[in-house]
């Protein structure tokens, strides 16, 4: 008798601190979800940051100049682009397609800006070159430029190239500016790419 009552109350005290654990591991998990939704929430909200970014839906006639190097006359040529909001109007895709030394070719780009790495991010492919950049940066003091840092590798040396993008967003005045620079091997910075949008109005019907 003695010993079926120590092991119904073993049986009972385990059963009790296995229902306390369970509850507390339960109303733990329910915290963590409620942290978790209210941290989501924080992260996916629209600022200052992105609200820089509003009137970029449009399409547009960009005049690009390339240079060779520095000092070195720039080569013209015209792409048509066409820009759409990707993610809740904070994530936006720009198609782009023109001619370039006699060769046509297609781009893309995408810029969204990361609340939880508090910073811009881009990424550019062309068929040109088949290649991929990846750029970070951040808006500056006037809240009117982002200012983009990358690498991509040299089309013709096959070595690592490092660039800076200044991006001017359009604007309701402005259809935007972007102007590129690299360093070359003697860790001297130059502009090799520019180009200037201007807005075109879609045909009727």
């Amino acid at each position: 008798m003695r010993l079926r009552t120590l092991i119904f109350g073993f049986v009972c005290g385990a059963a009790t601190m296995l229902f306390t654990a369970s509850g507390a591991s339960m109303m733990a998990s329910g915290d963590g979800d409620e942290a978790l939704r209210q941290a989501i929430k924080q992260a996916g909200r629209r600022g200052k940051a992105q609200k820089v970014l509003k009137h970029v839906k449009g399409q547009y006639m960009h005049t690009i100049k390339w240079w060779s190097g520095d000092g070195a006359t720039p080569i013209e040529s015209e792409a048509r682009a066409k820009t759409e909001w990707l993610v809740s109007n904070s994530v936006f895709m720009q198609r782009l397609s023109g001619v370039w030394m006699d060769m046509p070719f297609e781009a893309m780009v995408v810029i969204g800006y990361d609340n939880l790495a508090e910073q811009y991010t881009a990424l550019w492919m062309d068929s040109l070159t088949s290649r991929t950049i990846f750029s970070t940066g951040k808006l500056d003091d006037t809240g009117k430029t982002i200012t983009l840092h990358g690498e991509y590798v040299d089309v013709v040396s096959r070595q690592p190239v490092k660039v800076r993008t200044v991006f001017d967003p359009p604007t309701r005045a402005s259809a935007g500016k972007l102007e590129m620079f690299r360093t070359n091997t003697g860790n001297e910075e130059y502009k090799f790419l520019e180009v200037a949008s201007e807005r075109r109005i879609p045909r009727a019907g």
